[in-house]
């Protein structure tokens, strides 16, 4: 018989808890390297006003092509489809 070690830990059998005490981690590891070793000056960037940034019809096509796509999968996923027969409905 397999035991979970983190079976007797209820609040850490979820994801959502494990990814909110991985982001709190991270914080407190970027703090630390910045406490231990801060840059020297602060970085500047640099302003590029040459870059054409007008919208394209590629751009519209792909645009709208991913939120057909995400949505399709939405109904795919729920009670609608595959979930759906899943259970039995």
């Amino acid at each position: 018989e397999t035991t979970d070690l983190l079976s007797g830990i209820g609040f850490l059998n979820n994801f959502l808890n494990w990814m909110a005490i991985s982001f709190v981690l991270c914080i407190a590891v970027m703090t630390a390297m910045m406490l231990a070793a801060p840059i020297p000056e602060p970085i500047t960037f640099e302003s590029r006003t040459n870059l054409d940034v007008s919208s394209s019809k590629g751009a519209l096509a792909a645009g709208i092509v991913c939120i057909l796509l995400t949505l399709a999968l939405y109904v795919i996923f729920s009670p609608l489809g595959i979930a759906g027969i899943a259970q039995g409905g």
